[in-house]
């Protein structure tokens, strides 16, 4: 349903409880320029920003989807330019698929010579109950800053960075219990950092997220025959992961993490370094030449920190209370496979006990 946004000039009626009309938004599609909505109001709307210097301000006024609509705001750029974007000050609840997806929205295999997402600042917005991910930051987009933020109670990933996407900045946010599936089981991280590099996750608080607080990984190419998936060229490489809290996370921090996944329902592209006797597939995982400095760590319930190939750097983590290790390095699956041991990873100056798993 198409409507007309309402101007910022209209929005003046905070007083008293705003009528359904006026609780409803013109104009789903965003044109550039700033657009405000009125804070009082739930808005049960998909709104999309297809162009360059487009602004939201929500006011504190919630998105609700109602567990019907797919995707509370879709930034894409439909492979056009589109940059210059803020979203503030909205609450999000309640979507299918995404809180906020950012990217240029048809499959990867379609993507030709376009022009992708870039220059994104997402401030004080807070995201709950989505069925999908929270923020999902699709291949190729950059730039993204997502401060002051919240992102709670999500199903899938919190934040997905994907392929090829690079320079996100997420500081000063809290991420609570997302990744847990419909039967409590702990299936996705609060942030997915997948092959994309130079990424900076600073002064944020993680509290009981399912598999960890933060993963890297190089996702295998999944579903590489059903001719649909792209190659990832090169790891999640050059992040910086630094000041943030731990409390309550299976793992805290994990470098790799599937170098010792089973991935055999993946349909991975890329071969595997073994194929055990039961048919669990295993793929060399990349994510190297990251630093992982300044943590602190609490009553993680496998291990602080997992790093499991190198070279990458460890250093001035404060790590306590484990229920089991607080840094394990290296990979038994990959070493004992390979004969190749984890190499430079460097461990300086943290609080922790380390334990090689090779």
């Amino acid at each position: 349903m198409r409507h007309l946004l309402i101007p910022c000039l209209l929005v003046i009626v905070f007083h008293a409880a705003p009528s359904r009309a006026a609780c409803t938004i013109p104009s789903s599609v965003l044109k550039a320029g700033s657009h405000e909505l009125i804070g009082s109001c739930s808005y049960n709307v998909a709104i999309k920003i297809t162009e360059p210097n487009t602004a939201l301000n929500c006011n504190g006024a919630t998105l609700d989807g109602e567990g019907k609509l797919g995707t509370g705001i879709l930034v894409d750029s439909q492979g056009k330019d589109l940059s210059n974007i803020s979203i503030t000050n909205c609450k999000i609840q309640n979507y299918k698929n995404t809180g906020i997806g950012i990217g240029w929205a048809i499959p990867d295999y379609q993507k030709t010579n376009g022009q992708h997402p870039k220059s994104v600042n997402i401030e004080s917005v807070h995201i709950s109950g989505i069925l999908g991910v929270g923020i999902y930051i699709d291949d190729h987009t950059s730039g993204v800053t997502i401060k002051d933020s919240s992102v709670k109670n999500v199903r899938g990933a919190g934040i997905y960075i994907e392929h090829d996407s690079e320079k996100s900045t997420i500081i000063n946010s809290l991420f609570v219990e997302n990744g847990w599936n419909e039967k409590g089981h702990p299936t996705q991280p609060a942030i997915a950092i997948d092959a994309s590099e130079n990424n900076t996750i600073s002064g944020n608080k993680f509290f009981g997220n399912g598999l960890a607080g933060v993963a890297l990984y190089r996702n295998c190419d999944e579903d590489w025959e059903s001719g649909h998936s792209v190659k990832r060229v090169h790891g999640a490489n050059k992040n910086l992961i630094i000041n943030n809290t731990f409390k309550n996370e299976i793992v805290g921090i994990w470098v790799a993490s599937r170098q010792s996944r089973d991935l055999r329902f993946m349909k991975c592209g890329r071969p595997p370094y073994k194929i055990d006797s039961n048919g669990a597939v295993f793929v060399e995982d990349e994510a190297i030449e990251n630093t992982i400095a300044n943590n602190k760590i609490e009553s993680s319930k496998k291990a602080g920190i997992i790093v499991e190939m190198g070279p990458n750097e460890i250093s001035g983590n404060n790590i306590k209370d484990s229920h089991t290790d607080d840094i394990l390095t290296g990979s038994a699956i990959y070493s004992r496979a390979t004969g190749n041991k984890a190499k430079a990873i460097k461990l300086p100056n943290n609080v922790a006990k380390i334990k090689s798993q090779e």
